[in-house]
């Protein structure tokens, strides 16, 4: 054991004294500071001339945001809404900094997600339509799982999950919990990058330097580097996952407020099915990135452990990445749908996590939030295997 110990303390040490190893920490550390921080720095433009800084209009709506807070988003507070942004002179350009505008733009957001209607439709809602709230929203997801590929399981599964979703909503400021969803889809596609960086000399690096021979003939060669490398590899992509979730997080929270940790997902959702509350959903979407960056991380593996050079190992992992960010995949063909769904980066993605879409194996219907961290440890452990024998394999050449 203390073999195995010195030997994965000094694969740890080669990987930090890496200059691209410090080099890309501190890159996607920045990126997703920036990405949080980025958001609030500038001004917003009305008819291309800034009206207010980003900073004060997020700070003016986190305050109309907060007085909305504790109300239940019904008939009541719908016509309500309705009424007071009718007093809006949509002829002015700048009747989005409005005060009736602000203090309701988050429940026209709802409205508008539910009835699919525009600012001017929403000002004209009857005291009937506003009614109506819920019976819509159960109309718009009882028609999208009659109208999708699912099999019958699934959309049982689907209308039994939405029938525990409590309703009337009661409303709570978010926008904390909402950001860091946003965001992390963007720090988790950093990780991955960061990762096969990392990782591709993680045996190509043996073959290039030609140090794999005098691997061959030592004493704990065959075996013990190989599970110490990938001891290395999987234990610095979790800790790697867990340091840049955090990081977000804290940021998120630090910059938005940790308001909302209980209210229920469809306040930015409305639409969703799920009964899940936001801290649920920030969970279950970082454990999602959390299994991506150990798939990428085994992947990369195997990747270095059959190809002679790092370079190969990072454009081929650096494809599957972002490759999958410029293609669109037709829900109706389901089993190509959901193999997309399982590749790395759309695991980073909280629509892909909270699909409406479920996966079905032996007749079950399994969430993505839980398939898809499964599915990335299994083929974790799979590849992480493969790019051991690979690697003996090589050593006995």
């Amino acid at each position: 054991m203390s073999v195995f110990r010195d030997i994965a303390g000094f694969e740890y040490k080669k990987i930090l004294k890496r200059r691209g190893t410090v080099i890309a920490v501190i890159i996607s550390v920045l990126l997703s500071a920036f990405s949080v921080f980025g958001t609030i720095i500038g001004s917003v433009y009305v008819d291309g001339e800034p009206v207010m800084s980003k900073y004060e209009d997020m700070k003016t709506e986190r305050e109309y945001a907060r007085r909305l807070s504790g109300r239940t988003i019904d008939g009541e507070l719908i016509s309500e809404a309705a009424r007071e942004c009718a007093k809006v002179d949509m002829s002015d350009r700048r009747y989005i900094l409005s005060e009736e505008f602000q203090k309701y733009s988050a429940v026209y957001y709802i409205a508008h997600s539910v009835y699919s209607c525009d600012f001017k439709s929403f000002r004209s809602l009857t005291e009937e339509q506003a009614a109506q709230l819920y019976e819509v929203r159960q109309q718009n997801i009882e028609a999208y799982v009659k109208s999708s590929s699912m099999n019958d399981a699934s959309k049982q599964a689907v209308l039994e999950m939405n029938a525990r979703v409590t309703i009337p909503f009661e409303y709570q400021y978010t926008e904390g919990y909402a950001r860091f969803l946003t965001i992390m889809y963007t720090t988790g596609i950093v990780a991955l990058l960061v990762i096969a960086v990392v990782f591709a000399p993680l045996f190509s690096g043996e073959y290039t330097s030609g140090a794999d021979s005098l691997i061959l003939s030592s004493r704990h060669g065959r075996g013990l580097l190989a599970g110490a490398k990938l001891f290395v590899m999987l234990t610095f992509s979790a800790g790697y996952a867990i340091l840049v979730t955090l990081i977000s997080y804290a940021e998120c929270m630090l910059m938005w407020g940790a308001d909302g940790a209980q209210a229920p997902i469809q306040l930015t959702d409305p639409n969703s099915f799920y009964p899940m509350t936001m801290a649920q959903a920030a969970a279950a979407h970082s454990v999602s990135i959390f299994g991506a960056c150990l798939m990428t991380g085994a992947i990369t593996a195997f990747l270095s452990s059959r190809i002679k050079t790092p370079f190969g190992t990072i454009i081929i992992m650096w494809v599957i990445i972002i490759a999958p960010m410029m293609i669109n995949v037709s829900e109706r063909i389901w089993w190509v749908y959901k193999l997309f769904c399982l590749l790395p980066s759309n695991m980073t993605m909280i629509s892909y996590v909270l699909d409406f879409i479920q996966f079905e194996l032996f007749g079950q219907s399994i969430p993505p939030y839980i398939f898809m961290p499964v599915f990335a440890v299994i083929t974790a452990t799979v590849f992480s295997a493969a790019a051991c024998r690979d690697f003996s394999r090589k050593q006995a050449i």
